[in-house]
């Protein structure tokens, strides 16, 4: 990004940066050729984005909503980046894009593709300026023409303070339980607690009566901010520590953050400084 002039310049011009990096061509996915549509694997009925290693051309569906079409742009620039990731030609659908990623290489273009866009730490100097709270990355991912989605997963996995997310299908499955698509915790959480859904009762994302979290979720369908619950989590001595879970929806699956109610109440600058 420095290179290519564009530190500090938000939303990050991601086509700048595949100039930068030798892309001859940016086209529209309908462009793609039959030499790559052919190596579509079965069942892939729709391709967001594809990178020609061979002739440095980069396809993207321009029919995606704007945040969306900066991901993936960003997605295939990361793939450029990576030279170890040509042997394998990368056609991304929502599967890999959105969903949990099934490759190493795509977990690495994932990656590369939210530090593109929220440009490292740049996003949390503002984010640990306001509370610790899913409201926080709601607000800033306008600024990074960044998804919801995007800016949310990219919050609760870098963030310094104890902060965990789950991702879930809206629609539930038998016995009233939501399908969790990912699980996501900030280092600090993980080294503490582990992986926060292998917390929940059953390993289940329950909108039952009895679900813990059920409140909270079906509320999040209509609420216009995210309603929240006092929660109790056990560390991994046994020791429970109290956290504020949180629930947005956004049309397409539930987001469930869970913030340390210290750091929730105190705010990251307050605590810094004592």
């Amino acid at each position: 990004m420095r290179d290519a002039g564009v530190a500090g310049e938000f939303p990050t011009p991601i086509a700048v940066v595949l100039e930068h990096l030798g892309v001859r061509e940016q086209l529209d996915i309908s462009s793609l050729p039959a030499e790559l549509e052919k190596r579509k694997p079965p069942g892939w009925q729709r391709i967001l984005g594809a990178l020609w290693f061979k002739e440095r051309v980069v396809f993207v569906d321009r029919s995606l909503p704007e945040p969306r079409q900066l991901f993936t742009d960003a997605h295939e620039a990361s793939h450029v980046m990576c030279e170890w990731h040509e042997p394998t030609l990368e056609l991304d659908n929502e599967d890999t894009l959105f969903r949990e990623v099934r490759r190493q290489v795509d977990q690495e273009a994932n990656f590369g593709a939210a530090q593109l866009i929220f440009q490292g730490a740049s996003f949390h100097r503002r984010a640990l300026r306001e509370q610790v709270s899913l409201r926080t990355p709601l607000a800033l991912a306008r600024d990074y023409g960044a998804s919801l989605h995007a800016a949310v997963h990219y919050y609760a996995e870098e963030h310094p303070d104890c902060v965990a997310l789950l991702v879930s299908g809206r629609y539930p499955l038998s016995g009233g339980s939501l399908p969790i698509w990912k699980s996501v915790s900030s280092a600090r959480f993980q080294k503490r607690f582990g992986s926060v859904h292998e917390l929940l009762p059953g390993r289940t994302l329950s909108i039952a009566e009895d679900g813990v979290l059920a409140e909270i979720l079906v509320a999040s369908r209509t609420a216009v901010d995210p309603p929240d619950k006092l929660v109790a989590i056990p560390d991994r001595d046994g020791t429970k520590v109290a956290f504020v879970a949180e629930a947005f929806f956004n049309g397409r699956c539930h987001f469930v953050m869970f913030t340390d109610r210290r750091a929730r109440l105190l705010g990251r600058r307050v605590r810094l400084a004592s």
